[in-house]
Formats: C-alpha cells, structure tokens, sequence
C-alpha cells in the first residue's frame, strides 16, 4: 500500500498506537484520573521530524495529556 505523504503513513502508525490493549488502558486511566467529562482524542504529525503524539483533550479544559 502506498502512501500520498509520510503524514498519511504517521496517522496510520499514531492509530495503531491508540488501539493498542496498553494504550486503551493509559487512555481509560488519564480520562479517570483527570475527570474528563468530553474526552476526544488529538493526533498530531510532524513528517518533517517522523514524529507523531497522540493527546487527549477535554472540551471544556485547556490541557492536553499525553499517552
């Protein structure tokens, strides 16, 4: 499968990330622990640097937390 960007590729590989068994438990744990009440989930891409971060962040409050 071909890509149109190394973006593209580091969305794949943020999504598989975030549905890892681990990454759901970090993911159920940040939202219990912060009192997350409308938790979404923010996925960020640098192809420049090959980096992506996948946040979680609460409608109502300024902070992203990291998973």
């Amino acid at each position: 499968m071909g890509f149109a960007s190394n973006d593209d590729y580091l969305r794949i590989k943020a999504l598989n990330y975030l549905y890892k068994p681990a990454t759901q438990k970090k993911l159920k744990q940040v939202i219990k622990e912060k009192k997350l009440d409308a938790p979404f989930v923010k996925i960020d891409v640098d192809g420049n640097r090959n980096t992506y971060f996948v946040f979680v962040k609460d409608k109502y409050k300024p902070h992203n937390y990291p998973l």
